[in-house]
């Protein structure tokens, strides 16, 4: 945490939000309370943590969000006529609440930093992962040409796979406690297989749908 002046840093929690570190997510703000929280990281130079808002509160879980999202650094900030603001954000990195040191006028906690792991036994493990993730993507839109990915030198390779892992995760249709469960995965191969059945599952319903003749009823052409 030596990049920030403070281990303390602001938050908010969001329904149906799960941020992934190397991503980008853009937000809509109305509340006052989180712009002010926008304005205020702003003009200090941190990030903001993005976590999720849960659906139950439970008496072994009685925060009303997740303990763990992730942090992103303020790409823009943008104000309408309207009063709200558009805010654009860069995952940074995973964190962990250790306890929340205020909550108003918006909330900010003292975390822990995780990172994530990169387990590889050999290149060839490496390549097959990573050809097994190319075509999984092209399932669903096949192309004749599939593209040959360059491995980076091996100190680049947590973050080359980390940002594809992220990427697909944030795009992948799935429901948001599923990919808060994809989050909470240290070892970025362990998240990838998490999120590999979700993507056969969905490649198999694509293919049973495709089998679905179209409706008969000129006013759906």
């Amino acid at each position: 945490m030596a990049l920030y002046p403070t281990a303390n840093l602001p938050f908010l929690a969001l329904p149906e939000t799960v941020f992934f570190p190397h991503t980008f997510v853009d937000l809509e703000l109305g509340l006052p309370h989180h712009q002010e929280l926008f304005s205020s990281a702003q003009s200090q130079g941190l990030p903001v943590g993005v976590f999720l808002a849960k659906r139950y509160v439970s008496e072994a879980e009685p925060e009303p969000y997740a303990r763990l999202g992730s942090f992103g650094r303020i790409v823009d900030i943008t104000t309408s006529e309207s009063g709200t603001s558009s805010v654009t954000l860069h995952g940074l990195f995973r964190a962990r609440i250790k306890r929340v040191v205020r909550l108003r006028p918006h909330p900010i906690a003292d975390i822990t930093v995780l990172t994530d792991h990169l387990h590889v036994t050999s290149t060839q493990q490496f390549r097959r992962t990573l050809a097994d993730l190319v075509e999984l993507v092209q399932r669903f839109k096949l192309t004749e040409e599939r593209p040959v990915v360059t491995l980076p030198k091996p100190e680049r390779w947590r973050e080359f796979f980390g940002t594809l892992v992220n990427a697909v995760a944030t795009f992948l249709p799935a429901e948001a406690h599923r990919k808060q469960e994809w989050l909470k995965k240290d070892d970025l191969i362990e998240r990838y297989e998490l999120m590999r059945q979700e993507m056969v599952k969905l490649w198999k319903l694509n293919q049973v749908l495709s089998q679905v003749p179209p409706a008969d009823n000129p006013h759906l052409n």
